[in-house]
């Protein structure tokens, strides 16, 4: 396997053991446990909503890592999946949305936050001449 393939694999298997099944599976107790505030109904059904997606996005990491014939197609998704993940936290965190939370659901969130910072620049190191480079 190239780097790139373990480093997909590897974001596929964090992306679903750790937030898609968590956000899919998780009774509002469960976040209650970890410092994150109570949510309402509509956003719990949101919540659930992003864990499918994300379960599906990773699936497709998780493919991609297994058939590299769709590698430019792997690498692009997992690139913007991890930068709009970032940029999501980046708001929550620099706009004051998580400003009344406790500090470990702080933590939590931001360590989501540094992980996927890791398999971007990880994605970018692994993948980038061997997809975006010029073939000879």
């Amino acid at each position: 396997m190239s780097r790139l393939q373990i480093v997909l694999a590897a974001k596929g298997v964090f992306a679903i053991l750790f937030l898609g099944l968590p956000m899919l599976f998780l009774p509002l107790e469960g976040f209650q446990f970890l410092d994150i505030p109570e949510f309402s109904a509509p956003s719990l059904l949101f919540i659930r909503l992003c864990g499918a997606l994300v379960i599906t996005v990773a699936t497709f990491q998780l493919w991609t890592s297994r058939d590299i014939s769709h590698k430019k197609g792997g690498v692009v998704g997992t690139l913007v999946e991890c930068v709009l993940t970032l940029m999501l936290v980046w708001h929550f965190i620099f706009y004051g949305e998580m400003a009344t939370w406790p500090i470990l659901g702080k933590l939590i969130v931001c360590g989501f936050a540094a992980a996927q910072l890791g398999f971007l620049v990880a994605v970018l190191s692994a993948g980038w001449t061997e997809v975006f480079g010029h073939e000879k």
